[in-house]
């Protein structure tokens, strides 16, 4: 216990150390003990007063708010204990809670801190995802070549900038789609989609895509799951697709070269010893005319002889220039009209078909200049494809010849020939590689060498025309032939064939 009759002595030591109770009397000289203990309120708070007064100056206190405890005189030694134990009892309180909020005070400045710690952290972590993102998107659109995510059930779940061209569509509309749609531009998986053929899916497969092209597809499984599976999606595929059209046309085409020089070889054979039997046909045929000259029926069909054997040379020529490369053609003025119901009724002698054969002629058709035998060749290809096609019964086959001019730049005219039958019909599948050399459709029985259509565009091409096709599946197919018309000479006529080769 410190005494001092000086409230200025007590106020400096209350500077020097910390005192729990101040205890003084209303009037201290020069101050009073009010003023006194508010003083020692506001700049010691923890420090507790207690003022000293009478009863009868308890009025007088009643005006102000008190910030200190009242001791009442006289007092006894037992009011004193319980007023200074009391004081002292709520200066630990004070100090206790002055601490505890400098405590939290402090912990909160931490938490505040640590906060803004977490949140940078959080913010640099978020910037450094967001990188990776940018980059791993920029390396997946850098990709030239279509790549994809795709799950299982055939769903876009993320692609790049090339999948999304070869899509024709914005990137951003991509996820969601079927793969099918987008990459083959059908309603149904890919024949030989790779996320369901196995082991296939290491080494690729080709699948037929949109605008005519091949894409050879790599898919490999990418299982997407968290630790504790309590998340799973189901398996996904990165595919990856590579357009190997021009490669597959290299292949098929140097594929081509080697039969065609197998072909060579063994098209030379034949010629050498069929060409000697021919010249022995054409050799009996000109003895037998002059022993029926007075027999037409014999007349004619000699000279369907000499026109069928001068015809096997011409093949096995043509058949020649074909695989080397180059053909030569004989040009003559030619109805082309004449050529064909000449082919009608030599194919309809030679096969016996009772299937009906229909012929819708312009009259007044322009000649052609062309080669007799490869024209010949040609529809009696053609026709024979159409005859089998036709089902066993009500078998029809149409041709029509009609002239009409071309809207191209020459502005020439052209005689179309167009032949169609009701016959089995030709997928779309198929319709792209009819003209390609060894291609066919045809079972072994039927002896299908895969060339008859091949030289048939070739033949029309020699002759500057053009060849095309039209076929449904089950709805028959008709092909159309545009040949270029000449300036003729004069009408070419089979019945005069030895006149007209002089």
């Amino acid at each position: 216990m410190i005494v001092t009759d000086s409230a200025r002595t007590a106020k400096e030591l209350l500077e020097l150390q910390s005192i729990g109770v101040v205890l003084c009397g209303l009037d201290l000289g020069h101050e009073s003990g009010i003023e006194f203990l508010e003083v020692v309120h506001n700049d010691w708070p923890t420090t507790q007063g207690l003022l000293m007064c009478s009863a009868s100056d308890l009025p007088t206190l009643s005006a102000f708010e008190p910030t200190y405890g009242i001791l009442n005189t006289p007092w006894t030694r037992h009011d004193l204990n319980e007023q200074l134990l009391a004081a002292f009892q709520r200066f630990e309180l004070r100090r206790e809670n002055i601490e505890l909020r400098k405590l939290a005070h402090s912990q909160a400045q931490q938490l505040e801190n640590m906060s803004h710690s977490v949140d940078a952290k959080i913010a640099h972590r978020t910037q450094q995802l967001l990188n990776a993102k940018v980059v791993w998107e920029r390396t997946f659109d850098a990709i030239v070549d279509p790549v994809a995510i795709i799950s299982s059930e055939h769903e876009v779940l993320r692609a790049n900038l090339a999948y999304a061209d070869h899509s024709q569509l914005p990137v951003s509309q991509v996820p969601g789609k079927k793969c099918f749609e987008l990459v083959a531009g059908t309603s149904e998986p890919c024949e030989k989609c790779p996320m369901t053929q196995g082991d296939s899916s290491a080494r690729g497969v080709d699948i037929e895509a949109r605008h005519n092209r091949m894409l050879h597809v790599w898919s490999y499984p990418m299982p997407i799951s968290d630790p504790d599976e309590r998340y799973v999606e189901k398996d996904s595929f990165v595919c990856y697709y590579r357009d190997v059209t021009e490669e597959r046309e290299l292949e098929a085409k140097l594929h081509q070269s080697e039969k065609l020089a197998s072909l060579g070889l063994f098209v030379g054979g034949v010629a050498h010893e069929v060409n000697s039997p021919l010249a022995s046909i054409k050799l009996l045929t000109e003895s037998l005319r002059e022993e029926l000259v007075d027999n037409d029926d014999g007349l004619e069909v000699l000279h369907d002889i000499e026109v069928s054997a001068d015809r096997c040379r011409r093949i096995i020529d043509s058949l020649r220039s074909f695989v080397h490369g180059s053909a030569k053609l004989h040009k003559e003025s030619i109805q082309v009209d004449e050529i064909v119901e000449e082919v009608v009724r030599i194919f309809i002698r030679d096969y016996g078909t009772t299937a009906q054969i229909d012929c819708e002629i312009d009259e007044n058709l322009t000649p052609i200049r062309g080669d007799v035998a490869l024209l010949h060749q040609l529809f009696r290809n053609l026709l024979q494809n159409a005859y089998h096609s036709l089902p066993k019964s009500e078998g029809l086959i149409q041709i029509k010849i009609r002239e009409g001019s071309k809207n191209d730049e020459t502005n020439r005219s052209f005689v179309t020939v167009i032949i169609q039958d009701n016959g089995s019909g030709i997928s779309k599948q198929n319709l792209r590689h009819l003209f390609e050399p060894f291609f066919t459709t045809k079972s072994e029985n039927k002896l299908g060498s895969g060339l008859g259509l091949s030289i048939c565009h070739q033949i029309v091409t020699k002759h500057r025309g053009k060849i095309s096709v039209e076929s449904e599946v089950g709805e028959g197919t008709r092909f159309i032939i545009e040949l270029p018309v000449g300036e003729a000479t004069g009408k070419f006529r089979l019945a005069d064939l030895e006149e007209a080769r002089v």
